[in-house]
């Protein structure tokens, strides 16, 4: 029960989009049918999530989020 205390403690320090991206990183790796959820999974999760600095980021590099994406879900197959 401590553990799970300190956990929920931990994840209150993440921004919202940050909440969300880690979300989204799980659902990556479960719709990918991954045993675990890897960098690869948090870039997916970023990308999807779309509105955090992590995004902002990618999209300030002129990247183009599809292209990303579609390259990730390679390396990770």
């Amino acid at each position: 029960m401590v553990i799970a205390q300190e956990e929920a403690r931990q994840l209150r320090q993440f921004s919202p989009p940050a909440k969300k991206a880690l979300e989204l990183s799980l659902r990556e790796s479960l719709r990918l049918k991954s045993k675990e959820i890897g960098v690869g999974h948090l870039l997916l999760g970023v990308l999807r999530e779309g509105e955090g600095l992590g995004a902002l980021v990618v999209a300030e590099q002129g990247l183009d989020t599809a292209v990303v994406r579609r390259a990730v879900e390679a390396g990770l197959a």
